[in-house]
């Protein structure tokens, strides 16, 4: 009875050690495939174009890429290709990530989309500005050309070629809360970047006043500063 009992558990045992190498490489294989299935998927979010316009005199066209919405496992993004007059002129410019499906995405936040002026390009939601705006200056102070200014507050703005000792003003939202955000980075036509620099300002005490900020851009970078 016991050589018995010995030979079914050598037989279980050897089966066991077949079985655990075949499972062990299906689940391999199942990781890559998902692995390359994920990635095509990403990738193939990353590249859906879902806006493109073109400023009032048709100097450039910007195409918004990625996604929108909300994610459901992998992050968001929304990026931007900007061509002028037809041939490319910028591309990838970041705009917007979306981490968890409890961020703000950008077609919540930014469902709105204008032309300031024909080098300046608003997304927004309309809703925004129903507790008025304040003024924003955008000034170069150097002797070369911005290729692009990527301003962020309430609202985000694309700002193409700005000349030297030139300037643009526009409105952004008064803020939803106490205090008013602002973000901007971007690059020279010499290929130069322009680092990614942004300032809070308190609002609590004069909430309902108009405020005017005022961006300067110079070789060394942004600053951003209170007028008001």
């Amino acid at each position: 009875m016991k050589s018995l009992w010995s030979s079914s558990d050598s037989r279980w045992k050897s089966k066991d050690k077949r079985f655990t190498p075949n499972l062990f490489w299906t689940i391999v294989v199942l990781g890559v495939c998902a692995f390359i299935f994920a990635g095509r998927f990403w990738a193939n979010r990353n590249h859906h174009v879902f806006l493109t316009t073109i400023s009032p005199e048709h100097t450039y066209s910007v195409v918004l890429r990625g996604d929108k919405g909300r994610p459901l496992i992998i992050p968001n993004q929304v990026r931007a290709d900007v061509f002028k007059s037809g041939q490319p002129f910028i591309s990838d410019i970041w705009l917007h990530s979306t981490g968890d499906s409890f961020d703000l995405s950008f077609e919540a936040g930014f469902p709105d989309v204008r032309w300031l002026d024909d080098n300046v390009l608003e997304f927004y939601r309309a809703q925004y500005y129903e507790r008025g705006a304040d003024l924003l200056q955008v000034e170069n102070t150097e002797t070369k050309t911005i290729k692009y200014l990527r301003v962020q507050a309430e609202n985000k703005l694309l700002i193409f070629e700005l000349r030297p000792a030139s300037s643009v003003s526009v409105e952004i939202p008064a803020p939803r809360s106490d205090s008013q955000w602002i973000a901007v980075e971007g690059g020279f036509t010499d290929g130069s970047a322009i680092p990614f620099t942004s300032k809070s300002f308190d609002r609590r005490s004069r909430q309902q006043q108009h405020f005017t900020y005022q961006i300067s851009v110079d070789a060394s970078g942004a600053t951003i500063a209170s007028k008001s």
